[in-house]
């Protein structure tokens, strides 16, 4: 059954997930182009390439290999030398060997599609394996950190099966769908129907994708599953939908303040600030008041000066801080101003709160707007 796949959508962006070569993994129809012990190798090769920002390169220590992927070193062996040379399927290697020996790991390199070493799109300074592909222009798949991180446990026809899982997934666009089983077990490379049903009810695999399928029917029900909190990943991905939304509804709020305030001309603001502190001094641009905190002394040392400079030329209603001297050189008086605006000194002085404050302002400005 050759059906082109459709756009695929990210339906597991909420999870870990890992980069691997586009067109390495799946053909145009969505089918595998490796099986067996091949496919998790390579699965294995991505994983050491996304580990650190290596450029691509890694080493392999065959025991660890044998250890993470469950198959010996001898089939560890038959599989690397598989995965240097080009596929018939994708026309593509998917490693290079750049350094071996008996005593030390083994030095390898993830290839571009001409076999080079993907290196060779490095700057001056290592890249992760999914900056490299895309500086390339090659693309990525993401393959779940999970499915990398439990190559052994879904050893065999499993790891096919769950890979081919995530795929129609993505194709659907949905993390609830219905599979045609049939399409499943070609893609996958599976051929019998009781190999395929193992590998759903193996618990590494309905940790990540839970299959329901009645007896002698040709399609079954899938959902996935986050495999870290247990819970459908639909319900995950629309809470961080929500998420999403609530910071978009709190920008455009905070936009549309930010844009009332915007109202003020410089000049208005001024001369509202005026009418609120008369006796403030004007020099060098700014509007100096008196400091509720320092009052300009010095420590005591010198008698009171205004030294709050307020500017409306800055910010949205203007900008104000004290930082005078208060102690010798070191010391600087703490009234900053930090995360308030100029009507906040009226709130101050008056005690009364910012927003009474505000409103008195706004009220002045457009009343004098109205009398002109």
């Amino acid at each position: 059954m050759k059906t082109l796949q459709r756009k695929l959508g990210k339906v597991f962006e909420t999870l870990p997930v890992e980069a691997i070569p586009a067109g390495w993994l799946y053909d145009e129809y969505g089918n595998l182009n490796y099986e067996g012990a091949t496919l998790s190798v390579g699965l294995y090769c991505c994983h050491l390439a996304n580990t650190h920002k290596s450029d691509g390169v890694f080493t392999l220590d065959r025991g660890k290999a044998e250890e993470y992927t469950g198959y010996n070193r001898r089939t560890i062996q038959r599989a690397l030398v598989e995965l240097m040379a080009v596929n018939t399927k994708c026309e593509r290697t998917l490693i290079l060997c750049m350094h071996t020996g008996d005593s030390l790991p083994s030095t390898y390199s993830i290839s571009t599609t001409l076999g080079y070493a993907l290196k060779s799109f490095g700057g001056d300074k290592p890249e992760t394996l999914r900056t490299l592909l895309f500086n390339a222009g090659l693309g990525y798949d993401d393959i779940p950190t999970y499915i990398m991180a439990n190559l052994r446990a879904f050893k065999g026809e499993p790891l096919a099966a769950a890979l081919i899982g995530l795929r129609q997934a993505q194709a659907y666009n949905s993390t609830v769908y219905t599979a045609v089983l049939k399409e499943w077990k070609e893609q996958s490379g599976i051929n019998k129907d009781e190999a395929l049903r193992n590998a759903w009810n193996l618990e590494a695999f309905k940790n990540l994708l839970l299959v329901k399928h009645t007896s002698r029917r040709r399609t079954a029900e899938v959902t996935l599953y986050d495999p870290i909190k247990h819970t459908e990943l639909k319900y995950v991905k629309s809470d961080a939908i929500a998420r999403a939304r609530e910071r978009e509804a709190q920008s455009q709020y905070d936009e549309e303040q930010k844009k009332s305030l915007r109202m003020f001309t410089p000049s208005e603001l001024a001369d509202w600030f005026l009418h609120e502190f008369p006796n403030s001094e004007f020099r060098d641009g700014e509007y100096y008041t008196d400091c509720p905190m320092c009052h300009g002394t010095e420590g005591g040392k010198k008698a009171p000066k205004p030294t709050v400079r307020s500017n409306f030329s800055k910010g949205y209603v203007g900008v104000f801080t004290c930082r005078e001297h208060t102690k010798g050189r070191d010391g600087r008086c703490s009234f900053t101003g930090q995360g308030q605006v100029p009507f906040h000194l009226v709130a101050l002085r008056d005690n009364i709160s910012p927003a009474d404050a505000r409103q008195r302002m706004e009220e002045y400005i457009l009343g004098r707007r109205v009398s002109q």
